[in-house]
């Protein structure tokens, strides 16, 4: 009897000493392998060798476009010093280059346009004037009827305050360095190749919009590759493919030398949930073109922010891509019928890499196949190992004791998701929410640990009552149960065509083969400490590769969270992360604590360290930093005046100024009230009456669904740093009225049309398409036109509106116009003393945009 006991149960050191180092392992071998990076060489070993890519040239080229600043669309910066430095270095590359096989024709393109966009749920007509864009296209002599081109795309331009260096500097730099290598290239390109430069992306995609629809050179584009970035350094990750186009994918998976991607980046960044968008996207939709979408992703703190400069990039990282880029690059210029290919490949792709080691890609047909035979397989093994758990027992008997360990699991995660909430309330109670922005450990010691606790004590809770199975058995039991759960996951994912799928499929065939083996085979007899390592090591790979993942995913959005804005709830965000990861990195192994031996040594001591860290969390005696230089807040200050005026123009009323406060993320309320206590702030929702979006210059469009949570302090007008001029002129006829206007002055603004009395605007002269309305304000419809100018070749732009007025009285008004216009700027002698003492009060670790706005209303 004593022997049939300790075969069947484990010492809490042996168990406790496996699951650490498991635990480990699988833990430093998913950050070593996320942070793997290939090593560059010096300068003279890269040119060595012929058609090599060279690490040191493109780290110049990304050195000197990072030290010019930043380069915002219509600054000096970005439309004469960015713009002769890359036509500087493309003229050189055109000098050296061989003549005789390829010949590299120049560009200078500046278009003017207007698209409608739906961004983050805001539909928005974006015109852009006098937009730049560099493009170059490489073709061979020799082959004059090549007809296929390949598009590859970075933007030159960066946001306010931020030097760009990894958005986009880095990216351009690495195009360079590859046009440098094929213009080298001592045959004929078997294609026409299309490096874009554009200089208009982070003012709402126009530069790409520009060039797709109307350059010369846009048309028989066969595929393209956008280069982004939502961080600084590390490894450029594959996010978007196609649409439905699953060969591109599987062809950077079979030629890269370090391909790395996951089509969950995919869905999760077309769902919509991920605050940003990309060139790809208008490729895609207005091009009508299919590609490739890499983003460099790590360190996300410094993005968008004047700490993206050259300390946060090595020369590993321009390596990494520059290789894969160019290795990509030249099999699609090697491939016969490329175009034909793509356009019959018509079907999404399931990808994702292994470690970085490889890609598996295919089909989402193929993928169906895969899924339903891990489907089928883990049914029959549910079926098979079932029963053979409750052999020699009745089958009212298994049915009853599956049920009572049914409801044992259920309630585990159903108590350990409603403990966690009630964590994350207990910081937010405190103010301590977001402390894992800085201290990602957080996460894992606060609400990991808490769900493995929860989960692992209803499982053993369940041998206070009593069983037929012995712990063994009952182990398997819990086990199976979960795969259960999770075949039920996998149909779910089937039934709604989730890609994604695949991550079930890694998880359930180990498992069901893990079980076969141990339940079917002579390891059956073998004493239970074996088995138990058989069972992790057969399931070792699978924890690991959701454990790689996690590493992931937790380094793209910890960063992300402080600029989702301030309405979104991070810290349940981030929770549930937590449970997610929990229970399918470690369900399969928490049922091992019924084999050992004591385990409420273990259940009180985990119970006392963790009740001890979280009330010195609580009670702030663990002093951590939620924000930090290098993990900055993220605040957007505008120093606005706002004027309403009547439809004469020279009559105003109601005019205020003060200092517009935008924050970035959830904890924003806080920081405000430490920062401030001597200052009356009002919240915009409180003071918002009946101006068109409480009469505040709408600087992002997401801020439609945001303006009454931001801030507002009354002061001083600000500087006006140059003049502006509204002109119009009516005209009716036949019950419609058309307005021309005429804006002169600043080339970065927005309009708000809201129609009143009735009015219905019909035609406009932006586009011939269908009008769409942005959103409603007080049940009416309001049009949103985003207008940024490039070269300033005249301060002008004019549109003309024309609305039906057959319903409403002759003398009332046709419209509300809002004319916001902001001046962004990095010279202090453009702000007003007080406004520079205002800013100055911000400390270090928070990245603050300073800008001058001028909010104005009209009646016409």
């Amino acid at each position: 009897m004593k022997k049939s006991k300790s075969n069947s149960e484990l010492s809490v050191s042996l168990f406790g000493f496996s699951f650490v180092f498991f635990s480990l392992i699988v833990f430093i071998i998913s950050i070593l392998v996320n942070n793997f990076l290939p090593e560059s060489l010096n300068t003279q070993e890269e040119i060595s060798e012929f058609n090599k890519f060279v690490t040191n040239r493109a780290f110049k080229n990304l050195e000197v476009l990072s030290n010019i600043g930043p380069r915002v669309t219509g600054n000096y910066e970005n439309e004469v010093l960015a713009v002769q430095y890359l036509k500087q270095e493309i003229n050189e590359i055109i000098y050296s280059s061989p003549k005789q096989y390829n010949e590299i024709l120049y560009d200078l393109q500046i278009v003017s346009g207007c698209f409608t966009l739906n961004l983050k749920g805001v539909t928005k007509t974006t015109c852009y004037q006098n937009i730049q864009n560099i493009v170059i296209k490489l073709k061979p002599l020799i082959f004059t009827n090549v007809s296929e081109t390949i598009l590859l795309n970075c933007h030159f331009d960066s946001v306010p305050t931020s030097p760009g260096t990894s958005d986009d500097g880095l990216n351009c730099a690495v195009l360079l360095e590859i046009l440098r290598v094929l213009s080298k290239t001592n045959n004929p390109l078997k294609k026409n190749v299309i490096f874009l430069f554009n200089g208009a992306e982070e003012v709402g995609l126009q530069a790409s919009h520009g060039f797709i629809t109307q350059h010369k050179w846009a048309k028989n584009i066969s595929c393209f590759i956008n280069l982004e970035s939502c961080g600084a350094g590390g490894r450029e990750i594959l996010f978007q493919t196609g649409p439905n186009a699953y060969i591109l994918p599987k062809m950077y998976a079979g030629v890269v030398p370090y391909p790395y991607g996951n089509v969950i980046g995919e869905e999760l960044f077309q769902s919509g949930v991920l605050p940003s968008d990309t060139d790809f996207r208008i490729f895609r939709d207005f091009g009508h073109i299919k590609g490739l979408d890499f983003a460099h992703y790590k360190n996300g703190y410094v993005y968008h922010t004047s700490i993206d400069n050259l300390s946060q990039i090595s020369k590993n990282v321009i390596l990494h891509t520059g290789n894969n880029i160019l290795a990509l690059l030249q099999s699609l210029i090697e491939q016969e019928n490329l175009k034909k290919i793509i356009s019959e490949s018509n079907e999404q792709a399931v990808f994702f890499d292994v470690f970085g080691l490889f890609m598996i890609c295919y089909s989402v047909t193929t993928a169906v196949f895969i899924n339903y035979i891990a489907l089928l397989f883990s049914i029959y093994v549910i079926i098979d190992i079932f029963f053979k758990i409750f052999e020699g027992i009745t089958f009212k008997s298994a049915l009853f004791h599956f049920g009572i360990n049914f409801l044992f699991t259920g309630f585990g995660l159903f108590v350990s998701l409603l403990v966690l909430n009630i964590l994350a309330n207990l910081l937010k109670q405190n103010g301590l929410i977001m402390l894992w922005f800085s201290n990602s450990w957080f996460l894992l010691a606060y609400y990991g640990i808490a769900a493995l606790y929860i989960k692992t004590t209803f499982i053993k809770l369940r041998r206070l009552f009593s069983s037929k199975l012995n712990r063994e058995n009952e182990a398997y039991l819990f086990i199976l149960i979960t795969q259960i759960l999770n075949t039920f996951l996998l149909f779910v994912g089937i039934i709604f065509k989730i890609r994604s799928n695949y991550l079930l499929v890694i998880n359930l065939v180990p498992l069901s083969t893990s079980l076969l083996l141990l339940k079917k085979t002579k390891l059956k007899n073998e004493c239970v400490g074996k088995k138990m390592m058989l069972f992790i090591i057969v399931n070792f790979l699978s924890s690991l590769y959701m454990t790689y993942l996690a590493v992931q995913i937790t380094r793209l959005l910890i960063p992300m969270t402080g600029r989702l804005g301030v309405e979104k709830d991070s810290e349940t965000l981030m929770w549930f992360l937590c449970y997610f990861f929990s229970y399918f990195i470690f369900s399969y192994f928490m049922p091992l604590v019924l084999l050992v031996k004591n385990w409420w040594k273990v259940q009180l001591s985990v119970s006392i360290c963790y009740a001890l860290f979280v009330i010195t969390i609580l009670f702030n005696a663990i002093q951590l930093s939620t924000f930090g230089e290098e993990t900055p807040q993220r605040f957007s200050i505008l120093h606005v005046h706002r004027k309403l005026i009547n439809s004469n123009v020279n009559s105003s009323t109601n005019e205020k100024s003060g200092y517009f406060l935008i924050p970035m993320d959830n904890r924003a309320n806080q920081t405000i009230q430490m920062l401030f206590p001597d200052i009356k702030y009002k919240k915009v929702g409180d003071i918002c009456n009946e101006e068109l979006f409480c009469g505040f210059p709408l600087m992002y469009s997401y801020l439609l669904h945001t303006m009454k949570l931001n801030y507002f302090v009354e002061a001083e007008k600000p500087l006006i740093l140059r003049e502006k001029q509204l002109q119009f002129k009516t005209v009716e006829s036949n019950n419609t009225r058309t307005f021309y206007l005429n804006f002169t002055g600043p080339g970065y603004f927005n309009l708000l049309i809201l129609p009143l009395n009735n009015a219905e605007l019909t035609e406009w002269s932006l586009f011939s398409d269908k009008i769409k309305s942005v959103t409603n304000w007080l049940n009416q419809k309001v049009y949103l036109i985003h207008h940024t100018r490039g070269l300033e070749i005249t301060p002008q732009w004019s549109c003309w509106l024309k609305f039906d007025i057959s319903n409403m009285s002759a003398e009332a008004f046709t419209f509300k116009l809002a004319w916001s216009i902001i001046h962004y700027s990095n010279n202090t002698t453009h702000f007003t003393p007080n406004f520079q003492k205002f800013i100055d009060r911000f400390p270090i670790w928070i990245q603050v945009v300073p800008g001058i706005a001028e909010h104005e209303e009209y009646l016409f």
